[in-house]
């Protein structure tokens, strides 16, 4: 039987790997504000593709944007830069992003 090797670790083949989703990154306008509520594991390997999620807002020219971290479990450094650039670009567009 053939083994799979998957980051130096050997695991037989017959054994199935689960595909766990780290991130989830979901849009809706509520009342004139964007909302963005972040689910899951913001680490350094989903902050590339969460940046490209959520780059929509940094073009919501004098909007309330609100960002739901509510069911976040984890934010690394990266998470952390993400957040802050869009507060940042959001000011620089006539928008707010509520405290």
């Amino acid at each position: 039987m053939e083994n799979i090797i998957i980051l130096g670790f050997t695991l037989p083949a017959w054994k199935k790997l689960k595909i766990v989703q780290l991130m989830k990154t979901t849009f809706r306008e509520e009342n004139g504000k964007y909302i963005a509520t972040l689910e899951g594991r913001l680490d350094t390997v989903a902050a590339d593709q969460t940046a490209k999620d959520l780059s929509p807002l940094n073009d919501c020219t004098g909007h309330d944007i609100i960002i739901d971290c509510t069911n976040l479990e984890y934010i690394s450094s990266s998470g952390l830069r993400i957040l802050l650039n869009i507060r940042k670009n959001a000011s620089a567009v006539g928008s707010k992003v509520p405290s």
